[in-house]
């Protein structure tokens, strides 16, 4: 299990590894998967000796993209198109 530290709103830290952006636990658990921890290991986030948040995997969080419109999440697709092609929008599924 990871133990992050929470600081203000934009900032986390883990295993030696700080990030300051608008989203951290996600941006937090991104580097700690390219710094080559395990991306099944949980992670639980803390804010003082509050626990605020707990990810059950590092590699799943790190998937996560803040949507821009409401709040939320959305799973990032890997980029599809080779190079030099347009890329297509998906088709929504009912």
């Amino acid at each position: 299990m990871i133990r992050s530290e929470l600081t203000g709103s934009e900032s986390a830290s883990a295993c030696g590894i700080t990030v300051h952006v608008s989203s951290p636990v996600i941006a937090l658990c991104k580097a700690l998967v390219a710094a080559g921890h395990d991306p099944a290991e949980p992670m639980e986030a803390y804010r003082g000796a509050a626990l605020a948040l707990r990810v059950r995997a590092i590699g799943e969080a790190a998937g996560l993209k803040v949507t821009a419109e409401a709040a939320g999440f959305i799973r990032a697709a890997p980029s599809m198109r080779k190079s030099g092609q347009a890329a297509t929008p998906l088709a929504d599924e009912d």
